[in-house]
């Protein structure tokens, strides 16, 4: 992991000469990559906009909702929210 992140430490993948760290980052590279049009939307989709922001808020905020409860955080640090305000979103 040390050569395809600049943390060493997981989560990172190696495609090729691609090197590459961070869930989300990861989860679109692949899916555009090996799926494209099928596990993602094509870039002119009409619902790209929608498949990226849900990525990304299962990989940011529902990551961050989800270890704050679970470590039963009382204070959220600021613009984080809750897990059951992200639950009420989804």
């Amino acid at each position: 992991f040390e050569a395809a992140s600049p943390f060493g430490k997981v989560p990172a993948i190696r495609d090729g000469s691609t090197a590459i760290n961070e869930t989300g980052a990861i989860a679109l590279y692949l899916a555009d990559k090996y799926g494209y049009g099928t596990l993602a939307p094509k870039h002119d989709a009409a619902n790209r906009g929608d498949y990226l922001r849900w990525v990304v808020l299962a990989c940011a905020s529902l990551d961050a909702a989800l270890i704050n409860t679970m470590t039963k955080r009382e204070e959220f640090p600021r613009g984080q929210a809750s897990l059951t305000r992200i639950a009420e979103y989804i």
